[in-house]
């Protein structure tokens, strides 16, 4: 067998001592352990396989790892950290030139494209295999969904709150001409709340929180300060962060406030924000927000006729329930006008196809400096703010309600309580028996009077039924909802959410 390369056959080799062994068929290279040597012969378990292979050492195919002070050999394997990022990724020796003192490296790069470089043989850019890699994959690759968030917010105080603090965010909402739609509490709440804000469904939450992860990667020099470790952690962030399960936080909404170039309202307990990412943009322009990405001609089925500024984007809405859950806020078709235009401001392009140009576009232009300076002063209020966490800013306002309400108990203490919460009771029994009785009747009364009714009557002109199927509830429902209501949308709809939440 020919030697694919100059190493002296007296090298020693030890028990227990980790070699790069060389395919010399697909010429490529992988790990390995000694776990025998007799004589010439050396036995070497394939750490990746865990097969036990048989090699002489005549075949030069197994080399000692590199490290500081020993020569460079063709194949080897090294650590290389791509330039000006920090982050290292495992590289292989194809060439070796003595006389410029340097050695050339194939690596795949953080896109999975392959890569050559020639750099010095001093660098301080390659270390010993295993050295940075290694200990990346093995802090986030072993841990569940659960470890990692008791890691990352083991030191965060999260808000219960109770239901009728819940209630009360959900009826400042309702003032506001707005729904609250309910998010999966799977882990993923945060990425599933912005992607039904700008896809128009949940189901999208990955492609957000993968996204999310890339161009934060891109601008690891602003957000790796907010990151325990630094620069040393954020590559291990990142990795934890790419899991299902694991909670989004306020780096992550400001990197998608960025990436869909729209402030990110927080609303919880007001009618107004909680908190505000991407702030200083209050106005949203349709220009602004595609940066120039074009959509194919895929246009909305709603009239730009139909909008009283056709550019106008909305703002992306979600709620905050304490415990780190968010839901979607979406508008209600009393408000006709802000319903379509939320309708108008979802992404109308394939699955991440505009996430993925508009971090192409940050790529090429990092030194655009319209775009730098708008990203300085969304920042710049992000660094003031982002101490205050979304918890600390709600339990401020229900210590100010509880210090409220004690005042106005020690007024009316000569109220009795118990008679309250007992007619309570009876009003809320009374209204459910009403509401099933009338359902029943009503339902009796179309089939006594008229058995083809259902079949006859245009469901489809009625407004109330209408918005409820666009909404994406079935007719059936919507039927039922408007038997008992009538002709009132916002009624309809929130009947309509409340029995999807109670499923």
């Amino acid at each position: 067998m020919q030697p694919l390369y100059n190493n002296p056959i007296e090298e020693d080799f030890y028990y227990d001592e980790n070699v790069d062994v060389i395919n010399t068929q697909e010429h490529t290279v992988s790990e390995g352990k000694i776990i025998a040597i007799r004589g010439q012969i050396l036995l070497i378990q394939n750490l990746k396989t865990n097969k036990e292979e048989q090699y002489k050492r005549s075949d030069n195919c197994i080399l000692k790892q590199w490290k500081p002070g020993r020569p460079f050999f063709i194949f080897n394997r090294l650590d290389i950290e791509l330039i000006n990022t920090n982050y290292w990724v495992e590289g292989l020796i194809i060439n070796i030139n003595e006389e410029k003192n340097e050695i050339t490296v194939r690596y795949l790069d953080k896109n999975q494209e392959i890569k050559e470089e020639n750099i010095n043989q001093n660098s301080e850019r390659i270390a010993p295999i295993g050295e940075h890699t290694s200990k990346k994959q093995h802090n986030s690759e072993k841990l569940t969904s659960d470890e990692i968030n008791k890691k990352l917010f083991k030191n965060r105080k999260f808000v219960q709150l109770n239901q009728k603090q819940e209630n009360n965010i959900r009826k400042n909402i309702s003032n506001m001409h707005l729904f609250i739609k309910d998010i999966k509490g799977d882990g993923n709440c945060m990425f599933r709340a912005i992607s039904d804000q700008v896809y128009g469904n949940e189901e999208k939450y990955d492609i957000v929180r993968q996204k999310c992860m890339d161009y934060l990667l891109i601008e690891r020099d602003f957000f790796e300060q907010f990151v325990e470790g630094g620069k040393n952690g954020f590559d291990e962030y990142i990795e934890m962060k790419r899991k299902n399960g694991v909670w989004g936080d306020d780096i992550e909404l400001q990197a998608l406030s960025e990436i869909y170039n729209r402030p990110i309202e927080i609303y919880s307990n007001s009618t107004k924000p909680l908190k505000t990412f991407h702030e200083n943009k209050n106005e949203f322009k349709r220009e602004n927000y595609e940066r120039n990405i074009k959509d194919n001609d895929n246009k909305n089925d709603i009239k730009d006729n139909d909008i009283d500024d056709e550019n106008y984007i909305m703002p992306i809405r979600i709620s905050y329930h304490g415990k780190n859950h968010y839901n979607s806020i979406v508008p209600n078709k009393e408000n006709l006008q802000q319903w379509r235009k939320f309708r108008k401001s979802f992404i109308q392009l394939n699955n991440g196809e505009y996430e993925d140009k508009v971090l192409e576009e940050v790529k090429i232009n990092k030194e655009n400096k319209k775009i730098i300076e708008e990203n300085e002063k969304a920042r710049k209020l992000f660094m003031e703010k982002r101490n205050k966490y979304l918890d600390d800013l709600l339990d401020d306002i229900i210590l100010e309600e509880d210090e409220q309400n004690k005042n106005n108990n020690n007024e009316n203490n000569n109220i009795n309580k118990l008679d309250i919460i007992m007619k309570q009771s009876e009003l809320e029994k009374n209204e459910e028996d009403m509401i099933n009785s009338a359902i029943k009747m009503s339902l009796e009364n179309e089939n006594k009077n008229n058995p083809n009714k259902n079949q006859d009557m245009d469901y489809f002109s009625i407004p109330s039924i209408q918005s409820a199927l666009e909404f994406g509830f079935s007719l059936d429902d919507a039927i039922m909802a408007w038997s008992i209501y009538g002709d009132n949308q916002d009624l309809v709809l929130q009947y309509l959410y409340s029995m999807q939440e109670g499923n």
